[in-house]
């Protein structure tokens, strides 16, 4: 940022220093000693970018800047977004160009405000889909990471990283902001949607499970001191926890127990943790056994295993009638491949449990469809109708994933 002018060097936030930290692993930037930007009379060890990654990323700061001053002068805040955007002006437009010429869809950003506003129009929007155009946008920033590091293979991870940090932040900023939005009569999410804090807390976990998910898929090394950070998100329970626990706590704190959200601070195990603490050195809750043995032939999921686009669960590849899909053990969601959907229709019996599978009375609510990503590439999914069942389909992989039920209602169809 000081490339501009060193006043911009202070303009950045937690968000831009995070994508900063990925693109520095994924390019192996080199370790130098720079001047801290608040304090210039002390060295800190900093990772220099190279200079078309540091253009880039300036470029996206500038237009994220310019996207909030645009969203206060639609909340109202007029005066500080006026002076925000005329501060801009002149740098937007250029950072616009940087990133076309760098083949990202920049109108991504600079249209946000706007596609915020008509998602907010919506008759009482879920959180889902409220949440959705921030989402999809850090998504997107995300995956252009492996464009400019020459890394396409790391493109659904980074999206997924993205996607998931981008849910997490909106809710984040819904919960916190709550409050001062009521007394003022502005929008906020929990109100709009009908969402007590309890229930945006727990989405917002699942969306820091689906960023914790592409950040585990990146698999480099440098990247783990990133983890505690997304957890960092999740705020721990308000109760105070007895004195013996302090120790302890700072261990959670630093990523040790998945966060205090699942036990409490008394250790009871009284609500659902959503699969942050199997084997948690702090609660040491297990996975439940299944209920029953399976009658279908499991094989040893692929590293990594899909994440479900309904619950973001790691799904398990199973086979059954020459078919191998994989499936999710929490919500019984089925992920089909091109062409496995014909296939299983075109068999002559199919497993009762494949066919009738429903999810455990504890499952989480799944994701609104027209919200989901895509386990193989991490788009988000559309949503089709294929002989009166509604599908998710990837346009980009041909893939389809089905809700519990749906498979039973297509074959029905079939036979009618």
């Amino acid at each position: 940022m000081a490339e501009l002018g060193r006043p911009w060097s202070l303009a950045t936030s937690y968000d831009i220093a995070f994508l900063h930290s990925v693109l520095a692993a994924l390019e192996g930037a080199p370790f130098v000693s720079r001047p801290c930007t608040a304090w210039p009379w002390r060295d800190v060890t900093a990772r220099e970018l190279s200079p078309q990654s540091r253009r880039w990323l300036s470029s996206v700061n500038l237009l994220l800047m310019e996207a909030k001053c645009r969203d206060d002068v639609e909340d109202g805040s007029a005066l500080r977004g006026g002076f925000g955007l005329r501060l801009l002006s002149r740098k937007s437009g250029q950072a616009a160009q940087t990133l076309q010429a760098s083949g990202f869809p920049w109108n991504l950003i600079c249209e946000l405000p706007k596609r915020q506003a008509r998602v907010e129009r919506g008759a009482k929007p879920s959180l889902d889909i409220l949440s959705l155009p921030t989402s999809q946008m850090l998504g997107e920033i995300f995956a252009h990471l492996a464009v400019l590091t020459n890394l396409p293979a790391h493109s659904p991870a980074l999206r997924r990283l993205g996607l998931g940090l981008g849910g997490a932040l909106y809710l984040k900023d819904a919960l916190e902001d709550l409050d001062s939005d009521v007394r003022r009569g502005r929008f906020n999410a929990l109100t709009a949607s009908g969402r007590t804090q309890a229930e945006t807390l727990a989405l917002m976990h699942r969306e820091v499970t689906r960023a914790r998910s592409g950040l585990a898929e990146l698999a480099l090394p440098e990247l783990s001191n990133l983890d505690p950070i997304l957890l960092g998100l999740l705020p721990l329970r308000k109760e105070s926890p007895p004195l013996w626990l302090g120790a302890r706590l700072r261990q959670t704190r630093a990523g040790v127990c998945e966060i205090l959200l699942c036990c409490g601070a008394d250790l009871t195990l009284q609500a659902c943790c959503y699969g942050c603490c199997e084997g948690c050195s702090l609660c040491a809750k297990k996975a439940a056994p299944a209920d029953e043995p399976s009658v279908l032939t499991t094989s040893p999921s692929p590293v990594p295993s899909l994440t479900c686009p309904a619950c973001d669960y790691p799904m398990t590849c199973t086979h059954a009638a020459g078919v191998e899909y994989d499936e999710c053990q929490r919500c019984a969601g089925l992920w089909l491949d091109r062409g496995e959907l014909q296939q299983l229709a075109q068999a002559e019996k199919l497993p009762y449990q494949l066919v009738h599978r429903r999810p455990p009375a504890d499952a989480p609510e799944p994701r609104a469809e027209g919200t989901r990503s895509c386990p193989r590439c991490a788009q988000i999914m559309s949503v089709m109708t294929v002989r009166g069942v509604r599908l998710d389909f990837c346009s980009d992989c041909q893939g389809l994933f089905l809700d519990h039920g749906e498979l039973t209602r297509f074959l029905e169809s079939q036979g009618s």
